[in-house]
């Protein structure tokens, strides 16, 4: 029984030994360079990917641009019509107060004394009458 022992403990410390090996042999030819592949598969498709991205933003940016000058022309419109409103305020609220005068000199009948005749090219002065 003793040597049946010997030789499955002898059997079990060789499969392991070899299955270390094995193992690392594994290790050094499959797994380590499957990883360098997959680093280096990585870097392409990132560097891959930022192509296509400064391609695709260059695209965007040249389709964008037409937009991007429209709408500076109408800010800028924009901004012409506010002043050209703000000038016809100011014209509009003098006009208001040169016809709020004028109304109320049409209003006070006093004022309204001279009336100008043309007669044969001949301009005369009547002086309307107080009723």
């Amino acid at each position: 029984m003793n040597e049946w022992l010997a030789v499955v403990a002898g059997t079990i410390t060789s499969v392991t030994i070899i299955g270390t090996f094995l193992v690392k042999v594994v290790d050094k030819i499959i797994i380590k360079p499957m990883d360098k592949r997959k680093v280096e598969r990585a870097k392409v498709v990132e560097a891959d990917r930022q192509k296509f991205e400064q391609t695709l933003l260059k695209h965007v940016e040249a389709n964008q641009q037409p937009l991007t000058d429209s709408i500076d022309k109408l800010n800028e419109l924009l901004e012409e019509s506010q002043r050209d409103r703000m000038a016809l305020h100011k014209i509009a609220d003098v006009n208001v107060q040169a016809i709020s005068e004028h109304e109320e000199r049409l209003d006070n009948h006093n004022d309204r004394l001279i009336v100008l005749e043309v007669k044969n090219g001949v301009r005369t002065v009547t002086y309307k009458e107080e009723e």
